[in-house]
């Protein structure tokens, strides 16, 4: 009954995302800062996350999706029996959105590029949670 490493490793990357990201809302209350640019929908092994877009018109925080792509095995650094020595990738998907919205003069102020942004900040946000060093004391 006990979880494999590759759903131990997946669920903490999860797990440290959700505690940092709630972190950075709790700094930005103390700060003054907006929470709401720290919120993020964080998801592990959904088959289609973004599917919350189509149904939901409502809902545009950016989703973050973290999934076990592939394992292989080193079978020269393994024994059968004994332990197995594996090599996994996850995927962490990040997706934005964005509508479509008139600008006040007779234009329009395209989605995607509202998309594009969401996602770039989610981006930026997860990345720099998961990259994030250890600090010298």
């Amino acid at each position: 009954n006990k979880q494999d490493n590759f759903e131990i490793v997946g669920q903490k990357t999860v797990d440290i995302l959700k505690t940092e990201i709630e972190n950075q809302k709790t700094l930005a209350l103390a700060n003054g800062s907006n929470p709401l640019d720290w919120n993020l929908r964080i998801f592990y092994e959904r088959s289609n996350a973004w599917e919350q877009y189509l149904n939901n018109t409502v809902i545009e925080t950016p989703i973050v999706n973290v999934w076990l792509d592939n394992s292989s095995y080193n079978r020269n650094d393994s024994n059968e029996i004994e332990y197995q020595t594996a090599e996994s990738t996850y995927n962490i998907d990040v997706y934005g959105y964005g509508k479509a919205s008139a600008d006040g003069s007779g234009g329009q102020n395209a989605g995607d590029l509202q998309a594009s942004l969401n996602l770039f900040r989610a981006i930026r946000l997860v990345r720099n949670i998961i990259m994030a060093s250890k600090r010298a004391l």
